[in-house]
């Protein structure tokens, strides 16, 4: 198991967060990109009660402007460009519990961990006057 990735590195990592999320990181010296599956496995005791959202672009590598670092144990936190208005989005992780190099996919086949939640949907705001 790998115990750190420095900002600075080149290759492919998966990292599981205590929350159970798994997230892939691609970086080389074309440019860096992370990708998201949210709660594929069971979260770790001390956040089993932390709820874990779904976020549009999960499953999509996304363009990573700059991160933290990756160290087990810490957060990790990532800026990223997920907007095309040249807005930048921040992200923090939960704790990194483990670093691997890359392999495939993960693929859930039953998450008991999971609660059923609904799929991520633009909403609709309307602004009236009083």
């Amino acid at each position: 198991m790998i115990e750190q990735v420095h900002a600075t590195e080149h290759g492919d990592w998966q990292i599981r967060t205590a929350s159970g999320t798994i997230y892939r990181l691609q970086a080389s010296a074309a440019g860096s990109f992370l990708t998201r599956y949210a709660q594929i496995l069971a979260p770790t005791s001390d956040y089993q009660h932390v709820p874990v959202y779904d976020l549009r672009k999960d499953g999509t590598p996304i363009p990573v402007l700059a991160f933290s670092g990756v160290q087990l144990g810490e957060e990790v936190v990532f800026t990223l460009q997920i907007r095309n208005d040249g807005v930048e989005t921040v992200r923090h992780t939960t704790p990194a519990v483990s670093i691997e190099v890359w392999k495939d996919e993960p693929i859930p086949e039953k998450l008991p961990h999971r609660a059923t939640r609904l799929p991520w949907m633009p909403t609709e705001i309307r602004l009236e006057e009083l």
